[in-house]
């Protein structure tokens, strides 16, 4: 194996990367090389010039412009990783940010590997995200359109003295609604379809993305996921897009870590004092494992559909799944007898569930039989 030479740090951006340059000699300057069109051949052709594909190190910041370049640079043989913009070093009186600076920065940062890197998803767990956030907007757009309907009527007076929004009979109550005016009624009407059409193609994508899940390396977790209390399809494939392999992860710990939903922590000679919950980690799955947490309020129960979701499942997973039903519900229960706010509560329950899903993630024997 060739010893690197050479460490290359790019800043990338839709049309333009900037390349940094710093030689593995010790005490040596690191400088700027060019500036390229977004263009990985002509990125190669410069790369050469620093030696062979193995002496050399690439990396740049995660971002917009997403994965392909690293998995191009990686096909023609360079050793490229994509670091986490927030964890990039930056010194409090550094005044000045170009493309420039922020090249040679990262060369310089790479070759002290001071950079963390991230785990880039393969093409298959890129593509379930992709579907993933498509159906969170259409959620957003769905919930947006949910409340222009209640404005428009309430601007009018229809109130609903129902004990739930959004039932069958509160539906209904809003379908029948008519106006003085044909154009209010045409608006009215305008809404509930837009409503009903972004319904339909939720179920469609919400069917794809199960779909998909199924097809991965990781479809024997999913369904393990799945045999959980208050984990169904979207939650239980965004860990596996989000997350891929559980076990890069050394204990449960490391994977509360990665949600932030571990406390902060402020720590100066002997006095020590814990905060809010770092939130610096994935939120995507913070939110979600914070809805689940929801479910486990309900005292222990294995229901109808669990009982379906856990057909095929290992005897392991299930135990895991009974186990987390108790304890969050214990311990949801005792922080209300304390007095605790709902939200603190939600959060510490999301957080032990973020235990034994790790738990569930080291599991060898995940299912009996596959669909």
């Amino acid at each position: 194996m060739k010893k690197v030479t050479t460490f290359v740090g790019l800043d990338v951006h839709k049309s333009s990367i900037s390349v940094g340059f710093a030689s593995a000699e010790y005490g040596s300057e690191a400088k700027f090389a060019t500036r390229l069109p977004n263009d990985t051949a002509a990125l190669v052709k410069l790369l050469r010039t620093f030696g062979a594909p193995e002496e050399i190190r690439v990396c740049y910041e995660a971002g917009p412009t997403g994965y392909g370049l690293y998995r191009a640079l990686n096909a023609e043989g360079y050793g490229c990783c994509v670091i986490a913009p927030a964890k990039t070093p930056k010194s409090p009186t550094d005044k000045v940010k170009t493309d420039r600076i922020d090249a040679i920065r990262l060369a310089e940062c790479l070759r002290s590997d001071q950079l963390t890197a991230i785990r880039v998803p393969t093409e298959e767990e890129e593509a379930l995200r992709d579907i993933l956030r498509a159906r969170e907007d259409l959620k957003a757009m769905e919930t947006n359109t949910k409340r222009r309907i209640l404005s428009l009527l309430l601007r009018y007076g229809r109130v609903w003295t129902g004990k739930s929004t959004w039932t069958k009979a509160h539906r209904e109550w809003i379908s029948a609604q008519r106006f003085e005016f044909p154009a209010t009624t045409e608006a009215h009407d305008e809404y509930i379809e837009t409503l009903s059409r972004l319904e339909v193609r939720i179920e469609r994508l919400e069917r794809l993305i199960h779909e998909t899940a199924l097809k991965l390396p990781h479809a024997a977790l999913y369904r393990a996921f799945m045999a959980m209390k208050g984990i169904k399809t979207i939650v239980a494939a965004t860990l596996i897009a989000e997350i891929g392999d559980f076990r890069r992860f050394p204990t449960a710990a490391h994977f509360m870590s990665f949600l932030g939903l571990t406390p902060s922590i402020y720590a100066s000679g002997d006095r020590a004092r814990r905060g809010r919950i770092t939130k610096a980690g994935n939120a995507r799955l913070r939110r979600l494992l914070t809805e689940a947490a929801w479910a486990y309020f309900h005292p222990p129960h294995k229901s109808r559909l669990l009982l379906k979701r856990q057909e095929g499942v290992g005897q392991r997973p299930i135990d895991i799944s009974w186990t987390a039903q108790r304890r969050l519900h214990r311990k949801l229960k005792r922080m209300q007898a304390k007095g605790k706010q709902q939200k603190a509560s939600l959060t510490a329950a999301a957080r032990e569930l973020a235990g034994f899903i790790w738990a569930m993630g080291q599991e060898e024997q995940l299912v009996v039989s596959m669909p």
